[in-house]
């Protein structure tokens, strides 16, 4: 190899360096999260395992027959790779709920690059549509399921306005179209104050959205759930970021499904057929403490017939990732950091060989 091509390979094995740091930047969980939120599916419910998390899917219709319901669930395995009883009371501990996932509900927002919208600052009693711009009382462990038919909009979420209105015309039964847009079911036209929106269409297809797990203290008295402080004046939260993508053929259901921006290197991975096998369960050591939740929320949006199919709860979450060294140091707020000394050790060692093979013409 002459001096020239050894200049040449020395690029690209900087650019490969940068680029691949760059990558885990974005692959990561997000800084500043308690947890790692992962998505699953199959037919015991989430097992906490990041092998067996979706890293893109669709609402509703996971796995190669599109017919799994999408869990909201945390990567459960511990230092050892399994969910047991030490990585659950990681979990437990470092999202502060009290010991009991049936506090952590869910919220979206538009995806920040601080984790200034998925970890806001919230006062005592604010609610989940102030703290967030969406939100659903769903939890940790629920599901959504989809449907065959013309209607199918797998769940509804909600803003602080809908809600509200929603309240004021007294909670009237709803139902969706197929243009998904909801009536009200007593008198069948067009509702004036609807729930909310379904979360097939709720954002244009390309839009990145952080989908929060976050503590809650309780509810007020619109059955709404309230958001719990933490130490540092924020919400206690987690989440993963997403990017919704369109359902083939379908103009109106825009955000039918996601890519998750925020994988770690390995999810997935034990998914046949986007699928978890049969034989895949929680480790032994923590049991199997999942329970079947009412058919319908505190607030009074179902969690069962209308948003989910049926709500569970894992066994339990809260492990040390598995993610390289690099993409740890990238995930600690050092990126930009490394990829400068890399870049300026690149160009030194560029203009050192380019002046060598100056000199030896």
């Amino acid at each position: 190899m002459n001096r020239l091509s050894r200049i040449v390979t020395t690029a690209a094995v900087v650019g490969a360096t940068v680029g691949g740091l760059m990558w885990s930047a974005d692959a990561a969980a997000p800084h500043g999260s308690a947890a790692e939120v992962i998505f699953e599916t199959g037919a015991k419910g989430p097992l906490a395992d990041p092998g067996y998390a979706i890293v893109g899917g669709w609402w509703g219709h996971e796995g190669a027959a599109h017919t799994g319901a999408t869990y909201f669930s945390l990567n459960g395995a511990g230092g050892t790779g399994v969910v047991n009883t030490a990585s659950i009371a990681a979990l437990h501990q470092a999202l502060d709920d009290g010991g009991s996932f049936e506090n952590l509900r869910v919220a979206f927002v538009p995806a920040s690059a601080d984790g200034s919208t998925e970890r806001p600052l919230v006062h005592k009693g604010e609610v989940a549509g102030d703290a967030f711009q969406w939100w659903t009382d769903m939890g940790m462990g629920s599901g959504v399921a989809g449907s065959g038919g013309p209607t199918d909009y797998g769940t509804f979420i909600s803003t602080q306005t809908q809600w509200d209105a929603f309240w004021r015309q007294g909670r009237p039964v709803q139902a969706f179209d197929s243009h998904l847009v909801l009536h009200d079911v007593a008198t069948g036209s067009v509702s004036t104050a609807p729930e909310g929106t379904s979360i097939l269409n709720a954002w244009p297809a390309g839009t990145k959205i952080s989908v929060v797990l976050y503590a809650s203290d309780g509810y007020n008295g619109s059955l709404e759930p309230t958001v719990k402080v933490g130490p540092d004046g924020r919400a206690v939260s987690a989440w993963l970021t997403i990017r919704t993508l369109a359902r083939p053929g379908d103009p109106v259901r825009t955000s039918a499904g996601y890519q998750v921006l925020t994988a770690s290197p390995g999810e997935g991975d034990k998914l046949v057929g986007g699928m978890p096998p049969a034989a895949a369960t929680y480790d032994p050591s923590a049991g199997d403490s999942r329970t079947t939740a009412p058919t319908t929320s505190p607030s009074g949006q179902p969690t069962s017939s209308t948003h989910t199919g049926r709500t569970t709860q894992i066994a339990g979450p809260g492990r040390a990732s598995s993610r390289s060294s690099i993409a740890k140091v990238v995930d600690s707020g050092w990126t930009w950091a490394v990829v400068v000394i890399l870049v300026g050790a690149g160009l030194w060692v560029l203009v050192r060989r380019w002046r060598s093979v100056g000199r030896s013409r």
